[in-house]
């Protein structure tokens, strides 16, 4: 299960100065690009949106990190209805992104959105903290843990990490950033 919160932040530089000083350390930065897919008939966000148990999302990315571009097959299923803080995430590498994009054309997806971005990776205990400059969106700040137990005390220790990092209540975002940008840029040539 992957537990998630995140914000907006205002200053990359000031936040990682903050990340520092909590004593996160930084674990990589990484250009990414996320290919979203749905069925070829959806033509508007409001048929991809997950809210209901069982709803999925499905991704290609593009990863480059140190020179080296790998790629995964992501799904995102939501447990819980509208919570979008915990889902269950299943990925795997593939070898050829364009045979693994002409499978799901095949099958009849198309790709809806393509969020391109850079990412710093900060880790704090078994927390991991993404710093996200997506492209043409405000930067934001995403921590996650990995874990199928203790859901609630994961959510409430990412809370109080969130208002140690000194994150204001309107800056925090109850689904995610990439939601917020689907919102306002799926379906667009």
């Amino acid at each position: 299960m992957e537990i998630e919160i995140r914000a907006f932040i205002d200053d990359f530089e000031a936040f990682e100065s903050r990340l520092k000083s909590i004593d996160a350390k930084l674990v990589s930065k990484k250009q990414i690009l996320d290919f979203w897919f749905c069925k070829k008939e959806f033509n508007k966000f409001e048929q991809v949106q997950q809210h209901e148990p069982g709803s999925y999302a499905l991704r290609i990315r593009r990863e480059t990190n140190n020179g080296k571009t790998v790629s995964e097959f992501n799904c995102k299923v939501l447990e819980k209805e509208g919570d979008h803080n915990a889902f269950h995430e299943f990925e795997t590498k593939i070898e050829n992104y364009e045979q693994a994009k002409q499978i799901l054309e095949a099958i009849g997806f198309k790709v809806f959105c393509t969020v391109d971005k850079k990412r710093k990776v900060y880790k704090l205990d078994h927390c991991l903290i993404n710093l996200e400059d997506i492209k043409g969106f405000r930067p934001a700040v995403e921590l996650e843990i990995i874990d199928d137990n203790d859901i609630d005390n994961h959510k409430s220790y990412l809370r109080g990490l969130l208002n140690r990092l000194g994150i204001k209540e309107e800056d925090k975002i109850e689904k995610s950033i990439t939601y917020l940008y689907m919102k306002k840029f799926s379906f667009k040539k």
